[in-house]
């Protein structure tokens, strides 16, 4: 990484004026400084590179810790250093991320990381998924206290659809597996075992169910889709279809989410030919994580 001075460029190319912000490649997404002073203290910051894989990794003030952890045989801490001076720093950046596990990142043993107005005193304040995602953490009280001062990490996103079930029926609803994928940022669309979204961050979460009805009956008739949460159902629609009739609805609602909650899809429809189509991608359950 370059020195910063006045009137030059960043690594980024990005014009510096006096007072401007800088933007700073580390090894993922552009970083936003406040400040000349900020900025070269990132400049200046060593880099160690990591490759995790059974034990947990302890953070060193001023440096940046770029980490592949895709050799991770299970989810990992990220320590922040137990010792640090006023205004010390600490970063870290995913170079290689996980489908399956996650990089935890907190503070030392009664030490304390304070994001927005919440404090995580030694305690899981997020976790680290994918390649780019990027956190600075500033000490601002001596052997003490961490700011995350910049957040970089990436939304995760999935939705998945199923197969055609227009020809089931259920007179209570049934899991409609999702076998197909139509986005999955995050690891978390299970289209071969379990067959749904796995939370693997918490956080508050969009959910969206959409469904296309299909009536090729001679009445109306009422067709439901569910977004189901660890089995409860959570999230509900209704479209009541006139004879040969088809339809289209989606509705979304924000959640709070745990790492381990399942977001599954379900229908119910009480006559064959009067259903929920799946396979033309109309009908679908989706999850967005708000950061």
């Amino acid at each position: 990484m370059s020195k910063v001075t006045d009137g030059s460029y960043g690594s980024l190319g990005t014009p510096i004026g006096a007072d401007s912000y800088v933007a700073v490649q580390a090894s993922g997404p552009a970083v936003k400084i406040g400040t000349h002073a900020d900025a070269r203290d990132y400049f200046n910051m060593k880099q160690s590179t990591a490759s995790p894989t059974t034990a947990d990794v302890t953070g060193v003030v001023n440096t940046l810790h770029l980490l592949d952890i895709s050799g991770l045989t299970a989810s990992r801490n990220f320590v922040l250093p137990a010792t640090a001076a006023v205004n010390d720093l600490v970063g870290v950046s995913i170079t290689t991320g996980d489908n399956t596990h996650a990089l935890i990142l907190k503070a030392d043993t009664g030490d304390s990381i304070i994001a927005s107005t919440t404090t995580y005193t030694a305690t899981e304040w997020t976790r680290l998924l994918m390649a780019g995602e990027t956190v600075f953490f500033r000490c601002i009280v001596a052997n003490s206290t961490w700011i995350v001062e910049y957040d970089g990490r990436i939304p995760s996103y999935a939705t998945g659809y199923p197969n055609d079930i227009s020809t089931n029926s259920a007179a209570t609803a049934t899991v409609a597996p999702l076998v197909n994928a139509i986005s999955d940022s995050g690891g978390m669309l299970d289209t071969t075992a379990n067959f749904r979204i796995d939370i693997r961050r918490a956080g508050n979460y969009e959910v969206n169910v959409s469904m296309r009805g299909l009536n090729a009956l001679s009445a109306a008739q009422a067709q439901n889709v569910y977004a189901y949460k660890n089995g409860a159902a959570l999230l509900s629609m209704q479209i009541r279809t006139a004879s040969t009739s088809v339809e289209q609805c989606a509705v979304a609602k924000g959640f709070p989410l745990a790492v381990g909650d399942y977001i599954q899809l379900y229908f119910l429809h009480t006559q064959v030919n009067l259903g929920v189509r799946g396979s033309s991608q109309v009908t679908w359950c989706g999850v967005t994580e708000i950061l």
